[in-house]
């Protein structure tokens, strides 16, 4: 008897301890099946250049919150701002978000899960932001609205639209529902002012303005990447203008520009050294010179415009020529410099703009096309003449 009682009271031990461990494991399965409501279609997150200011980022529809609700279970919700501002937590209600900054709307959203139960504890965070449609028109070629984050900044708007060449893109108007403020976007692109690139908010607009042609732009002129006609920053020296506008190409002559006023009263060439003493104003004509090149002409198999090259020789040149021809003498050679005519090649290099004749070799001056054969057969027939005639004089 003493025996069965204590087989009976360790089975009803054992029975205990396995209860306890399948309470554990379905409060596990419970906690588990609490997790990961999702109630988004969003799945990349949006990429930022810096964490977002609470205090001033503005929440609105498609914004993204993860909401966890810890107490004896873990509940974990992923979800989404309506269209109509709102925030819904399943099983504790809905908050109205429009307007609110973020660092008030996750108060919000506290305060509403610790409604029912002060004793929880709430984790929020922005998962992810909305994206704005933001009209952008004026001087673009094409006006309409741009979609992007809420996240971007006014430069990726501005890479989104084609702007006209007349653009007055250092003047941006971002037009807000109460004011406007102007924005010139080249203090970030030239120096990284990143006040001059601002986020956009919903409700706002970009605004481009014309440039007035007559009094508000100069001519661009020669190979360069560049409309003939651009709006001018007041103030603007040649340099900062050159920096912020012009384009170079491979055969641009960069070391300076020629500048010519309005009336043509006033023309000058000034080098790269002086372009920030010069203050442009408008009607200015700005033309750039292309690098010169070496032209290698005469009798050579292909004659035309070649790069210079540093510390190339006179044969140097022939040679990207094709060489002397049938009828050329590669030794027998002129550089023509300006109103110059060098012959003794001797120490003699080679300068941007150099021409390099090459002359008729001796032998095709006094031969031309036909064959030795011919020449020395010609010679005899003469001589013969020659003789018999004076033969028949004596």
């Amino acid at each position: 008897m003493k025996k069965l009682l204590i087989f009976f009271s360790c089975l009803i031990f054992s029975l205990f301890l396995l209860a306890q461990d399948m309470l554990k494991e379905e409060n596990l399965f419970n906690s588990s099946q609490g997790q990961g409501f999702l109630i988004s279609t969003v799945s990349d997150m949006t990429p930022l250049d810096m964490s977002l200011n609470p205090n001033e980022y503005i929440v609105g529809a498609g914004d993204v919150f993860i909401v966890q609700i810890i107490s004896t279970l873990t509940e974990t919700f992923q979800l989404q701002v309506g269209l109509s501002d709102a925030l819904t937590i399943p099983g504790y209600g809905q908050i109205d978000l429009k307007g609110k900054t973020l660092e008030s709307s996750i108060k919000l959203i506290e305060d509403l899960c610790k409604e029912t139960n002060r004793n929880i504890i709430v984790n929020v965070n922005l998962s992810d932001v909305k994206k704005l449609k933001i009209p952008v028109f004026g001087a673009v070629e094409t006006p309409g609205m741009v979609t992007l984050p809420a996240a971007s900044r006014l430069n990726e708007y501005l890479n989104k639209m084609k702007l006209h060449h007349l653009a007055k893109d250092f003047q941006v108007e971002i037009r807000g529902i109460d004011d406007t403020t102007i924005v010139n976007i080249y203090n970030y692109y030239l120096q990284g002012d990143i006040k001059s690139n601002p986020y956009l908010r919903s409700g706002e607009s970009v605004y481009i303005p014309f440039a007035d042609v007559a009094k508000e732009c100069v001519e661009v002129y020669g190979p360069v990447n560049t409309k003939s006609l651009v709006p001018l920053i007041p103030g603007e020296n040649l340099l900062e203008f050159v920096h912020r506008k012009v384009r170079f190409l491979d055969i641009s002559d960069y070391s300076g520009v020629t500048i010519t006023n309005q009336d043509k009263s006033f023309s000058k060439n000034i080098p790269v050294s002086d372009m920030q003493a010069y203050t442009l104003k408008a009607g200015d004509i700005l033309e750039f010179a292309q690098i010169e090149r070496i032209q290698v002409n005469g009798y050579v198999n292909r004659p035309g415009t070649y790069d210079y090259i540093p510390g190339h020789s006179t044969f140097d040149y022939i040679a990207m020529a094709g060489g002397a021809n049938n009828q050329g003498n590669a030794n027998k050679v002129i550089i023509v410099r300006g109103n110059q005519k060098i012959r003794k090649l001797a120490n003699v290099e080679i300068q941007r703009g150099d021409i390099i004749l090459v002359r008729r070799s001796i032998e095709d001056v006094m031969i031309g096309q036909i064959s030795l054969l011919s020449f020395i057969a010609s010679i005899a027939s003469i001589t013969t003449a020659f003789i018999a005639a004076y033969n028949s004089i004596n």
